[in-house]
């Protein structure tokens, strides 16, 4: 027999083997392209992944470090409101003291003098007993020097 005729029933062989040829061919090349683009994927999901776990950590960073400035502005404030209030007491306490001398000192030369003075309940009228208070001219030199 001859293999001339290569056609079996209605089906060539050439094309038959051309097509099986073909499509091995496709299939190695998809194969390869498949492979190439799954690794170029692969790299992609990794990089992706990579700059993904670097946002998180920036921004843990981030919290992290906005949490520490709210703490250090938490601790400023109440440090601020301490120092205030320390303040507010001082100038009360040195203002008491002011005043506790100045009465002292009216009083004293009031009675050398033979004077009856009275002085202003409001110990924060400092000014008002240096420049108001009816006394020598010594007494309100020196109480204008106290208040300065």
């Amino acid at each position: 027999m001859s293999c001339q005729n290569r056609n079996v029933g209605s089906y060539n062989l050439d094309s038959v083997l051309n097509d099986k040829l073909l499509e091995e061919y496709k299939n190695n090349t998809l194969s390869k392209q498949f492979k190439k683009d799954k690794s170029e994927v692969d790299s992609l999901k990794t990089l992706l992944n990579t700059y993904r776990d670097s946002l998180k950590h920036n921004l843990i960073d981030k919290k992290e470090s906005f949490e520490n400035y709210n703490t250090v502005k938490k601790n400023l404030l109440s440090k601020e409101q301490s120092l205030k209030r320390k303040l507010s007491e001082t100038e009360f306490n040195i203002q008491d003291s002011i005043y506790q001398k100045i009465s002292l000192a009216v009083k004293n030369v009031g009675e050398n003098e033979g004077l009856d003075i009275i002085l202003p309940q409001n110990k924060y009228s400092l000014n008002y007993i240096a420049t108001k208070v009816e006394v020598t001219d010594f007494i309100k030199q020196e109480l204008k020097k106290l208040v300065k």
